[in-house]
């Protein structure tokens, strides 16, 4: 499995999640704020790479998943601010959970961690947002094998 099969796959399980409204990828800078000329449909999950660590039998991708929603009441109180992070940590649950499942169920040679250290936050963008932020790790088995590599024989 390669690393766009695993995230291809891993922005459907997002895109598929029937609270979450709009995903994306990217670097930090590309997170969609009002201020964008397509500001973002929240709940709004985002995936932003971190770092592809190559060993002799396979490969980790570490990736921030992050999950905001708006806050309504303006600044938000305090109670929505706690609300609108136990939601987004459920969605963080929720992809954890069916990733892992899909690939259980359809390719054994790839497996999500399920030990993640989340972080809620609050941030004033444009907009008031809150939500949870993680860093998910997700092992590809692949041996590095020069059969299979590009090079003349």
């Amino acid at each position: 499995m390669t690393y766009n099969q695993i995230i291809t796959r891993l922005l459907q399980v997002m895109d598929s999640h029937l609270l979450i409204n709009e995903t994306g990828y990217g670097n930090l800078s590309d997170i969609h704020t009002p201020e964008d000329e397509k500001a973002p449909s929240y709940p709004y999950a985002f995936l932003n790479p971190v770092n592809v660590v190559v060993g002799a039998f396979s490969f980790d991708i570490q990736l921030n998943l992050i999950i905001m929603d708006q806050l309504i009441d303006g600044e938000g109180s305090q109670a929505e601010e706690i609300k609108v992070q136990s939601n987004c940590l459920m969605y963080l649950q929720d992809i954890i959970s069916h990733f892992r499942q899909l690939s259980q169920g359809t390719d054994r040679h790839i497996d999500i961690d399920v030990d993640v250290t989340a972080t809620p936050f609050k941030e004033r963008f444009e907009d008031n947002v809150a939500g949870i932020g993680a860093q998910i790790t997700i092992t590809a088995i692949a041996p590095l094998e020069g059969c299979d590599a590009a090079f003349p024989s």
